[in-house]
């Protein structure tokens, strides 16, 4: 598995507090790439930094993730919810859509584990 050095130890994690509040309302939607493009990695750092499952808050509720509703799927592959799942296209600049289908299915990381502190 490939590791994208991008954060090194852990990442806040999706926990069931993080949910509680219901997303934005319509037509908050990210149109530039980029932008997406930050958005989503960290939202996806977040769920692979130690979860196992999704919090039930979230269960079958792509809606939570307002805007980044289209990462549920991706989350569901990742974590083996699923094998059989539709991934659609994420509105991110070309050249990272191959890097997010390979996260989904397990291929690359975008978080490292932290390194051995020097004694």
């Amino acid at each position: 598995m490939t590791k994208l050095r991008w954060v090194h130890g852990s990442v806040g994690g999706l926990s069931s507090n993080s949910w509680r509040k219901e997303p934005a309302a319509e037509g908050d939607e990210i149109v530039d790439p980029v932008a997406y493009l930050g958005g989503a990695v960290i939202a996806l750092m977040a769920s692979e930094s130690g979860i196992q499952s999704i919090p039930v808050e979230l269960e079958g509720r792509s809606s939570k993730f307002g805007p980044f509703d289209a990462l549920y799927p991706y989350i569901q592959l990742r974590l083996k919810m699923t094998s059989e799942v539709s991934l659609p296209e994420l509105p991110v600049p070309e050249k990272f859509k191959p890097l997010f289908r390979d996260w989904a299915e397990g291929k690359v990381n975008f978080t490292a584990p932290a390194p051995e502190p020097l004694t």
